[in-house]
């Protein structure tokens, strides 16, 4: 059996709670940001059912989320429960009003270990915000996706300029606020450290190494290490595209016959928190509870 934890995520969404509800319990509306397919009951001891490739349940043995909806108050609550290979766990919404935005708290109990849903629930919350805020959906992933190439290429639009997007990849208190708050060190040059505070549990640093490519406002590239993974190489590029930039990430010299979900999942992930940072200027969201890191 294994150890089960506990996922405890908060965004600020700019629109009444009212408009966020309805995005949660929706069905056509969560087929834009949570699921492909969704049936819903919408009340306590209702039935609610979601699935599909851009659902984070295709990659369990259930394929999709059978669940028994336990709180339904409209605008401030909505947990139901449902099995994630074979285990119960339970998945809840709190939403706060604040004049006309709304905070909302995530809280996922119960989660097996082996799975990885910090990383899913930070794409769901992101794409959930991006439909609130805009009314289009985000960049969506696809959990079917087989992914056992030596290299794994992600691309995004950030609506902001080539230099804002840069120094969030570069400076140390950028990054605290996107990528992790236990950066330890960043020597912008050609060698230099760029060490995320990662530790392996015998003290090794683990995921960004050293600076290996630099060209300031277009590309930074770094060296990765993780056991039992051995090294590999990620590279970032930024293209001026109309009033925006255009983020590829390269992350390339994986063992051949790797299964990399982890990694296509958790860089996915990673982009849209750099989107919500650069074009919002905070915090795109507060990990309450858990921990995210690769």
């Amino acid at each position: 059996m294994f150890a089960k934890g506990t996922i405890g995520l908060k965004v600020v969404i700019n629109a009444p709670d009212s408009v966020v509800f309805k995005h949660l319990t929706d069905p056509g509306l969560l087929c834009r940001w949570f699921c492909d397919e969704a049936e819903i009951e919408q009340r306590v001891g209702g039935g609610f059912v979601f699935g599909g490739p851009h659902s984070f349940m295709s990659t369990f043995i259930e394929k999709a989320g059978i669940a028994v909806i336990e709180e339904y108050n409209p605008p401030a609550l909505f947990k139901f429960s449902f099995s994630l290979n074979g285990s119960p766990t339970s998945m809840e919404f709190q939403l706060t009003a604040e004049q006309d935005r709304t905070s909302l708290l995530l809280t996922h109990r119960d989660i097996p270990r082996e799975s990885l849903m910090m990383d899913a629930l930070i794409v769901s919350l992101s794409n959930l915000v991006h439909l609130v805020e805009t009314g289009m959906a985000g960049h969506r992933l696809n959990y079917l996706t087989d992914i056992t190439d030596e290299k794994i290429e992600r691309e995004i639009k950030i609506e902001s300029s080539p230099e804002a997007v840069f120094k969030a990849l570069i400076d140390k208190n950028s990054l605290s606020l996107w990528f992790t708050d236990t950066i330890r060190e960043v020597d912008p040059q050609i060698g230099g450290v760029y060490d995320v505070g990662w530790r392996s549990s015998d003290g090794k640093q683990i995921g960004p190494i050293k600076i290996t490519q630099l060209e300031d406002n277009r590309r930074l590239g770094y060296s990765w290490f993780y056991d039992p993974d051995g090294g590999s190489q990620a590279v970032w590029e930024l293209t001026p595209d109309e009033n925006g930039t255009r983020v590829r990430l390269t992350h390339e010299g994986f063992k051949r016959g790797r299964y990399n979900k982890d990694y296509y999942q958790g860089w996915h992930a990673y982009m849209l928190a750099l989107k919500g940072f650069v074009e919002k200027g905070c915090r795109p969201f507060e990990v309450v509870e858990g921990n995210w890191e690769f």
